[in-house]
């Protein structure tokens, strides 16, 4: 095995481990594939009688990941956003502020974009298929300062 390919095949993989895949959900919910878990998908594979050095990424070990962490990560419930508001409808506070709920629908086309972008050695950034409910406001209505 020369010590050239095996540079080589070092910098292909550094490559990848270079490069931030992000994974979104359309909303506000983002995260990024941290590094380490990433190398444990690269698997070095040596051919001694053929003097050479390879990697692959193991897909499975992708889905994996992505079919655990990804709802657990960007999923949520919607919480009701709650406002003070004045006699002509102005909002004057917001007591509690209020998030769109998020409920991840399929992780399959994330998989395989994820593995592609690693394969190409490419950064990337993800939209994963979800439902998203817009939050609802709940107003308390106060009287104008002016008005009493």
């Amino acid at each position: 095995m020369s010590e050239q390919n095996a540079q080589i095949t070092a910098d292909l993989a550094n490559k990848i481990l270079s490069n931030p895949i992000v994974i979104n959900n359309g909303d506000t919910g983002k995260f990024q594939i941290p590094v380490d878990r990433i190398a444990s998908w690269i698997k070095m594979e040596t051919d001694l009688e053929k003097g050479t050095i390879s990697f692959d990424i193991d897909k499975a070990a992708v889905a994996n990941y992505l079919n655990a962490e990804v709802p657990k990560r960007l999923n949520h419930e919607m919480t009701t956003q709650e406002d003070i508001i004045n006699n002509s409808g102005q909002v004057l506070l917001t007591l509690k502020k209020g998030v769109n709920g998020v409920k991840v629908k399929d992780c399959g086309p994330v998989i395989d974009q994820v593995y592609g972008a690693l394969m190409d050695s490419q950064p990337a950034t993800i939209q994963v298929p979800a439902d998203i409910t817009k939050i609802r406001r709940q107003a308390d209505q106060t009287a104008d300062a002016a008005g009493g």
